[in-house]
C-alpha cells in the first residue's frame, strides 16, 4: 500500500475516549449524517484543520471549496498500541435532494498506529470539496474508527486524479472490515466556487466520474420537463445510444426522424450476472400540450443479460420517431431499469411494422407491474416533422434581416448561408429578431445547424449594443464563445467563454443579440484565457470579425438573432456580477 506523508501532523486534542458534550453528539443528528453515513453518531469530536487558509472544521461550519484544496490536519490521541481508520465523505452526490451516488469518498487512510497518520496506509489519496454548481450546500464528514487490529485491506488505491469515487458507503466499509462504530467525527459544508472546475479538470483527466454526467442529465431533464413531472429524478448514469449512420443521442439534442429510423446501439456499465428492461417511449403523443395518446412504446426489451439487447426478450420491436406534422418537438425517452431476476413478461407483442399495442402505453404502470423500480441509465432525444437546422427561411429573407437591423456592418461583413435554429427553455425560439426577455433567456439555450459530421465548429454569442445601441462604447460584449465543437454537438466543445444571460441596462433599449456560428478548418489549438459566468471581465471590447480573422474561420456559416430589453430578472445577473 502507498504510504500516507503529511508535512506535520497536530496532537493537541484530548483523548478519544474524553468525553464530549451532548450537543457536539447532537450536531451530527441534526445534520442528518446520522443515519445518512453512519446510524450511530460519533460521540467526540475530532480536530481537523486547514493550515494554509487558516480554517478550522466546527460542527457543521461552512468552508468555501477554495479554502480545503489542501489536506488538512487531522488531530487525536490514539492508544499507543491501537491502529485507526480516517474517512471523509460526501453524502450529497451530487445534491443533498438528489444523491444517486450516495456517498462519494475523499479521503481513506488505514492501518494508522495510534496517532501517527504519516505512517498510515493510503487507500484513497486526499481530493477537497468540489460539489457541482447548482447543487446546494454539501456535508463533507470526517470519521475515525478504531480497528480490532492491524487489518489487511483489499481496496483499490485510488490517487488524487481518480475520480471514480463513487457509490462508496461507510457503513458497509466498516462493516466489512469489522470496525464497529466511529469513535470521533467532525464535518463541515460547502457548495460550489470559482475553484471547482479546476477540481473537476483534475479528476476527470483519468476517470470521469459518473456524478458530473448525473448533474448535467439532471438539469437537462428538468428544464425539458422530464423531471420531475414524468420521473422523480434522474437515472445515475449514462445510457450510451449510437445510430448506424453515427448520430448520438445525447441529452435533448434534436435529431430529425429519418435520422433515428434504425435501431441504434444500445450501452451502460452492466453487471454481466444481471438481467435489465430497456424502453423507448414518447410522452408527448400526439402533442406535448395535448399528449391523449401517451405513452407511446417505441422500443422495449427485457430480460438483456449483462447488457447483451441482442440477446433479449423483445416486447416491441425499434420503431423510430414520428411526430405529427405541426406538434412541435416531441420528447424521446429512453431508460434502463434492472430486474429483480428473470422475468417472464405478460405482454403483447409490436412488430417493428406495426402500431398495435404501442399506444396509451403507461410506462409507470410497467414499472410498477414487474417491480423494476428506478432506472439506473437514460437519456433523450427530442424530434419534431421537420429535419432540424435551418428553418425555411430563404437566405434572401435573412441577411434582410441581418441588414435591416444592422447586424451588417455592426457585427460581420456578410449574411451567413443559413440560418441556426435556437430554443431557450424549450419553447422560446429565436426568429430573426423577435423580441424575448432576459427572463425567458436566462438558461443556455439548445442550438442546431446542418452540420458535417466530421468538421469542428466555433458558437459566438455577442451583444454589440453595450452598453446600448446609442451610445455602444462597449461593442461587443461576448455572452458565449464555444470552439472545436464537433459535428454540431455543443456538449462537446471547448468552452472558451461560459454562457451568460442577457442583461440589457435599463433604459437602454433594444439589444441585439446574435448569434453567429463558424466553421473550422481544423481542430483549433484557442490562445483565449478561459472566463467564467461569474464575471464581466475579458467580455467586453470583443470582436466577432476579429476573433473570425484571427483563426482563420472566413465568414459565418450560420445566423440568428433577437431582441431584448430590461426586465426584474436582469438584476439578478447584476447581483450575481457585482463588482466586475
Amino acid at each position: 500500500m502507498k504510504k500516507f506523508v503529511c508535512a506535520a501532523v497536530l496532537l493537541l486534542l484530548g483523548s478519544v475516549s474524553a468525553t464530549k458534550k451532548p450537543s457536539e453528539v447532537e450536531a451530527f443528528r441534526a445534520a442528518e449524517i446520522s443515519p445518512d453515513v453512519v446510524g450511530v453518531a460519533p460521540a467526540k469530536v475530532l480536530k481537523v484543520e486547514y493550515k494554509k487558509s487558516h480554517r478550522e472544521v466546527t460542527l457543521g461550519n461552512e468552508l468555501a471549496p477554495k479554502e480545503v484544496r489542501d489536506q488538512p490536519e487531522v488531530s487525536y490521541t490514539g492508544e499507543p498500541d491501537a491502529f485507526y481508520t480516517l474517512v471523509m465523505t460526501d453524502p450529497d452526490a451530487p445534491s443533498r435532494s438528489q444523491h444517486p451516488m450516495r456517498e462519494w469518498n475523499h479521503w481513506l487512510v488505514v492501518n494508522i498506529p495510534a496517532s501517527d497518520l504519516s505512517k498510515g496506509e493510503v487507500l484513497t489519496e486526499y481530493v477537497g470539496s468540489g460539489p457541482p454548481k447548482d447543487t446546494g450546500l454539501h456535508r463533507y464528514v470526517f470519521l475515525l474508527y478504531k480497528q480490532p487490529g492491524k487489518v489487511a485491506f483489499s481496496e483499490e488505491h485510488k490517487s488524487n486524479t481518480n475520480g471514480n469515487r463513487g457509490k462508496f458507503s461507510t457503513e458497509k466499509f466498516a462493516k466489512k472490515y469489522g470496525l464497529g462504530d466511529p469513535v470521533a467525527g467532525n464535518f463541515f459544508q460547502a457548495k460550489f466556487d470559482e475553484s471547482v472546475p479546476e477540481l473537476h479538470k483534475q479528476l476527470v483527466h483519468k476517470a470521469p466520474p459518473t456524478v458530473y454526467y448525473f448533474v448535467a442529465e439532471l438539469q437537462k431533464m428538468e428544464a425539458d420537463g422530464i423531471v420531475p413531472q414524468i420521473l422523480e429524478t434522474a437515472p445515475p448514469a449514462h445510457l450510451h445510444l449510437t445510430y448506424p449512420n453515427g448520430k448520438k443521442v445525447k441529452l435533448g439534442n434534436e435529431l430529425a426522424p429519418e435520422e433515428v429510423k434504425d435501431e441504434p446501439q444500445a450501452e451502460w456499465e452492466a453487471d454481466p450476472a444481471k438481467y435489465y428492461t430497456l424502453v423507448m417511449f414518447d410522452p408527448d403523443a400526439p402533442s406535448r400540450k395535448e399528449p391523449t395518446l401517451a405513452d407511446v412504446k417505441h422500443w422495449l426489451v427485457g430480460n438483456i443479460q449483462g447488457g447483451d439487447v441482442s440477446k433479449g426478450d423483445v416486447i416491441a420491436e425499434y420503431f423510430g420517431s414520428g411526430p405529427p406534422k405541426g406538434t412541435d418537438l416531441h420528447r424521446y425517452i429512453f431508460l434502463v431499469y434492472e430486474q429483480k431476476e428473470r422475468v417472464t413478461f405478460d405482454e403483447p407483442r409490436s412488430l417493428k411494422e406495426s402500431r398495435a399495442h404501442r399506444l396509451k402505453w403507461s410506462l409507470k404502470e410497467f414499472v410498477k407491474k414487474y417491480e423494476l423500480g428506478s432506472p439506473v441509465a437514460g437519456d433523450f432525444f427530442k424530434a419534431h416533422r421537420s429535419r432540424p437546422g435551418s428553418p425555411p427561411i430563404k437566405t434572401m429573407t435573412l441577411e434582410a434581416r441581418f441588414k435591416h437591423e444592422e447586424i451588417i456592418p455592426d457585427v460581420i461583413d456578410q449574411a451567413p448561408e443559413s440560418t441556426v435554429r435556437v430554443i431557450f427553455g424549450g419553447s422560446h425560439e429565436v426568429s430573426l429578431g423577435n423580441e424575448l426577455t432576459p427572463t425567458q433567456v436566462k438558461a443556455p439555450p439548445m442550438l442546431s445547424w446542418s452540420a458535417e459530421e466530421s468538421a469542428f465548429y466555433t458558437v459566438v454569442f455577442t451583444d454589440p449594443d453595450a452598453p446600448s445601441r446609442a451610445n455602444p462604447i462597449r461593442r461587443e460584449f461576448l455572452h458565449w464563445l464555444i470552439g472545436n465543437v464537433p459535428g454540431g454537438d455543443l456538449s462537446e466543445g471547448e468552452v472558451l467563454v461560459e454562457f451568460l444571460s442577457s442583461a440589457p441596462p435599463k433604459d437602454s433599449g433594444l439589444h441585439r443579440y446574435t448569434i453567429l456560428v463558424y466553421k473550422q478548418r481544423e481542430r483549433v489549438d484557442f490562445k483565449e484565457k478561459r472566463i467564467p459566468d461569474t464575471t464581466r471581465e475579458g467580455r467586453r471590447h470583443f470582436s466577432a470579425r476579429k476573433f473570425a480573422k484571427k483563426y482563420g474561420m472566413g465568414e459565418a456559416i450560420a445566423g440568428n438573432f433577437y431582441l431584448a430589453q430590461w426586465d426584474q430578472y436582469v438584476e439578478e445577473v447584476n447581483e450575481k456580477l457585482a463588482g466586475t
